[in-house]
């Protein structure tokens, strides 16, 4: 699933089970009950995160890309916005490119 299909007008059910992959575009952590927010980014827009302080995921790397596994979408029906809540029972894969060259000798 892309970020544009997550922000679907017909996809604004909160509580629905998300996967894709995104890049951190910005992040920043908190001492209150969210742990860290910010957004994540993919070609085809870009969305709110939260993760809860009681998850234990990980704080996510800015500029970083991550596959999301279990996500969960959250529609404000007051804004009409809607964001990513990552929980204890999302899964979260990084994404780092391990580059291989030849040595010549």
């Amino acid at each position: 699933m892309d970020i544009k299909t997550i922000l679907a007008k017909d996809n604004k059910q909160s509580g629905v089970a998300v996967t894709f992959k995104a890049k951190v575009i910005n992040c920043h952590t908190s001492t209150s009950k969210i742990k860290q927010s910010g957004r994540l980014s993919d070609s085809t827009g870009n969305i709110r995160f939260v993760i809860w302080a009681d998850s234990k995921l990980p704080l996510l790397t800015e500029g970083s890309t991550y596959l999301f596994k279990k996500a969960r979408g959250k529609f404000y029906e007051q804004t009409g916005s809607m964001e990513v809540h990552l929980t204890k029972y999302t899964e979260i894969i990084s994404s780092k490119t391990v580059v291989l060259c030849n040595i010549n000798f």
